[in-house]
């Protein structure tokens, strides 16, 4: 095997990259305007590519971004279109459809095209709440009432 150092590296043709049949070891800061792998690429693991998608761990900074993100995502995302729904936590927004608060199932507050709902529980749940905010609004399943936190020492209402 045979080490040679070089600055510049191009291909025999114009605009043509050249071809490493044997793989390629970059040591340092890389920089790749484009990668195309025939079947994968690795960089020292830390990122693989196959024809499946990209696995990388650590930052990633784009301009543009295709497909599902996955795993513990920080920071401030901006421009998001999503195609039929887009889910973020516990909250999921679609076209047409509802953002739930909470569980869903276990009757969760939510906001829907045409209508609010709110959360659902029991006599028992509500009056366990420790610091609940003035103008709370539960539904009560235990009275079949909506019900209104004052905040003040009456506490709880039944809305009319």
């Amino acid at each position: 095997m045979s080490t040679q150092t070089a600055t510049f590296l191009k291909g025999r043709k114009k605009d043509v990259a050249p071809l490493l049949p044997d793989g390629v070891s970059v040591t340092g800061v890389g920089t790749v305007a484009t990668l195309h792998a025939t079947s994968s690429a690795s960089i020292a693991g830390v990122a693989t590519f196959n024809g499946s998608g990209a696995y990388i761990a650590g930052v990633v900074t784009t301009t543009t971004f295709s497909g599902d993100l996955t795993g513990n995502v920080t920071g401030t995302v901006t421009g998001i279109t999503a195609g039929s729904s887009l889910t973020i936590g516990d909250l999921t927004v679609g076209t047409g459809s509802t953002i739930f608060v909470g569980d869903k199932a276990l009757g969760g507050a939510h906001i829907g095209e045409h209508s609010v709902g709110v959360g659902t529980t029991d006599t028992t749940g509500r009056d366990a709440g420790v610091g609940t905010a003035t103008g709370t609004l539960v539904y009560n399943s235990s009275t079949k009432k909506l019900n209104i936190y004052t905040g003040d020492s009456a506490g709880w209402f039944n809305a009319t």
